[in-house]
């Protein structure tokens, strides 16, 4: 999780993989995310660092992606809200959720990115993606 009321921003991700690979993959999203929000730049290619000297108190810039070859089959869910003036930013992957509550009601916002919706929203690819069946 992490959260910036100067910024405005506030973004929760949630680790796929198990424990220890859940918490990387996490762990990894939010710093890319923090990353291109306070630099305007995008996260540095896989293998590098953004050497931009001392950011946000971390010497050498922000660390790469570099741990996708140390924990494989890891990935994460994220849902992220940026306020700015009269507008609300609303961004996600995977089935992390966005709600809004209003007069004692949710309602949902997002709608999950799966391979079911993605099934309803293009019946003709139905079959050509995911896991194949055995005959």
């Amino acid at each position: 999780m992490y959260y910036d009321d100067f910024l405005g921003v506030y973004v929760v991700c949630d680790g796929m993989g198990g424990h220890a690979s859940g918490q990387v993959a996490s762990d990894i999203a939010i710093r890319t995310i923090v990353h291109s929000l306070k630099t305007g730049d995008p996260p540095p290619a896989a293998g590098r660092t953004a050497g931009r000297g001392d950011e946000g108190g971390q010497r050498g810039g922000v660390p790469a992606l570099a741990h996708r070859s140390a924990v494989p089959r890891h990935g994460h869910h994220a849902v992220g809200l940026r306020f700015e003036e009269n507008v609300v930013h609303v961004c996600h992957c995977g089935d992390s959720r966005a709600y809004l509550l209003r007069n004692g009601m949710f309602q949902q916002l997002t709608r999950d990115h799966s391979l079911r919706n993605l099934y309803q929203d293009r019946p003709d690819l139905v079959g050509t993606l995911g896991p194949r069946r055995r005959t």
